[in-house]
């Protein structure tokens, strides 16, 4: 806990993560290991006493509400904020474009066409090829077993992946105007080739988060581009 809160500390003035995130999972263990030896020490005094049954009635009605109260609260779709995961389970698109029977109106999430994006990379590669990608949206490894460069977000990275020095590739590519250099850059990154990138339309941009590539990087004669998809996503896919 000591060094849970040191992380936090180190997070907020420098924005390195320390694996913070894993702190947990080793808190809950070992709150759950003293919390077994204290009832072990406490049970056997207890049993000794005689409390009134009422009491006894009273304490479990109380331990029963909560439980229900809690548990209930919890899977309810609705009771928290917006971001509240079962809430999010019916708004997220099915992966061909439809939503589910109770999504919600409005506030739904936008539809990713990974279907689509499939196609166009196969239509290059052929059935079943996995190139390495690039994706604004990670939904895309939902549906395939492609492999990713890089996630969006730190905290969604492996530990051993160097995030942020992938990261500095990815902006090092988006920096590379001269489109013969582009693709032999993004062929020989310091991770390796990067074949396949997902994009956003944005304007005159194709956003992969805050970092804008634009179409004239993507030489037709080294890229095929599919920039027709839904929900304005670019895919361009180097030529084998």
């Amino acid at each position: 806990m000591l060094y849970r809160l040191l992380a936090t500390v180190r997070l907020v003035l420098s924005g390195h993560t320390s694996l913070l995130n894993y702190t947990p999972v080793l808190v809950v263990t070992i709150l759950a290991a003293a919390g077994v030896l204290t009832l072990a020490h406490l049970v056997p005094r207890l049993a000794r006493l005689t409390p009134p049954g009422a009491l006894v009635a009273a304490a479990l009605a109380v331990l029963v509400a909560y439980t229900t109260y809690t548990i209930g609260r919890v899977w309810m779709p609705y009771a928290e904020p917006a971001g509240h995961y079962v809430a999010q389970a019916h708004r997220e698109p099915l992966p061909r474009g439809g939503y589910p029977r109770y999504a919600p109106v409005g506030d739904r999430s936008p539809w990713f066409p990974v279907f689509e994006v499939r196609g166009a990379v196969e239509g290059v590669y052929g059935p079943g090829a996995r190139r390495m990608s690039l994706s604004y949206d990670e939904r895309l490894y939902v549906y395939t077993t492609w492999p990713g460069y890089t996630t969006m977000t730190r905290g969604g990275a492996g530990a051993l992946i160097r995030w942020y020095e992938r990261l500095a590739e990815v902006q090092r590519l988006a920096a590379t105007t001269d489109p013969a250099e582009f693709t032999r850059a993004s062929a020989g990154t310091k991770f390796g080739a990067i074949d396949v990138f997902l994009l956003r339309a944005d304007g005159d941009a194709w956003r992969l988060g805050d970092i804008a590539f634009h179409r004239a990087q993507f030489d037709p004669a080294a890229w095929a581009v599919f920039d027709t998809l839904p929900s304005g996503t670019v895919v361009a896919v180097r030529r084998p």
